[in-house]
């Protein structure tokens, strides 16, 4: 497979008005299972009402050069002012393995150049499991294996998840540790929207 090239490549804030709201949405469903993600009415609620999270969407040029882009995958993350919190990464289940993932990351990265950014990922069971750890590691991720992590319900239907910590530019000078990190995203990511 052929990877697009950088040029190529746009990047686009995904709101519940962009024409990519709706395949985003269906690759949110499709990528992850119920306990890991929220209803899509209250995703749209909250892109809608929440001004510290954001979809940054990634698209592609069209086979035929005249389209309009194609949404390739999408990356949604809250800012909240001393840490970057990465909730859903993913990309187009036929576009995987063409260093899109990558590049959302990346591109995440350079737009918060000066704060940790932090992310959950399942434990390493599987191969699958095994290598998303690996995709993280080598974007500069560290797996947080000691400390002791539960993501929240995303609803009184969902279950809580035993997960693990990655972060990336989380330093002894940051103003913000791991637990404080945590605590504010059950509280401001999971318990607030209940």
């Amino acid at each position: 497979k052929t990877e697009p090239t950088a040029m190529h490549i746009q990047f686009q804030p995904i709101t519940p008005q962009h024409s990519h709201f709706e395949p985003m949405s269906r690759l949110y469903q499709a990528s992850f299972p119920p306990d890991e993600r929220r209803p899509v009415s209250q995703l749209r609620q909250i892109a809608q009402s929440e001004s510290r999270f954001s979809i940054l969407g990634i698209a592609i040029p069209q086979a035929e050069a005249h389209g309009s882009p194609q949404f390739a995958g999408f990356i949604a993350y809250w800012h909240f002012g001393t840490f970057i919190y990465v909730e859903h990464l993913a990309t187009q289940p036929q576009l995987r393995s063409q260093g899109l993932g990558k590049t959302l990351v990346e591109h995440l990265q350079s737009m918060f150049r000066g704060l940790p950014i932090v992310l959950e990922v399942e434990p390493a069971v599987d191969h699958v499991t095994t290598r998303r750890i690996a995709f993280y590691q080598r974007l500069g991720f560290r797996l947080h294996t000691r400390f002791r992590y539960m993501q929240p319900a995303y609803s009184p239907a969902t279950q809580p998840l035993p997960l693990r910590l990655m972060t990336c530019r989380l330093t002894p000078r940051c103003h913000i540790t791991l637990r404080q990190m945590a605590q504010t995203i059950a509280r401001e990511v999971y318990q607030n929207y209940y």
